[in-house]
């Protein structure tokens, strides 16, 4: 595995959809149809941090231990703006 960090260029664009409505107390199920380049991505877990602490817990936890220095960065501007702190 490439240990560099991903530039944003090498990024591929994912795109989210909401799936058909679900109960929330179904635990781990399918929600979202997510798509990557076109192709549906099977094996995914989205977050929804702006609406769910746990998701945010888990972002700030990905911010902290990532290696990856240009997304730590993009996350911790994003974990701030959540919480009204600065930002652009």
């Amino acid at each position: 595995m490439d240990s560099e960090p991903m530039s944003k260029s090498r990024v591929k664009r994912i795109r989210v959809q909401k799936g058909l409505p679900m109960d929330s107390e179904l635990g781990l199920h399918k929600k979202y149809d997510v798509r990557r380049n076109g192709q549906r991505v099977d094996e995914c877990f989205v977050l929804r941090p702006e609406t769910d602490q746990a998701a945010l817990s888990a972002l700030v936890a990905y911010a902290t231990y990532t290696s990856n220095r240009e997304l730590a960065a993009d996350l911790w501007e994003w974990i701030y703006r959540i919480n009204g702190v600065g930002g652009s």
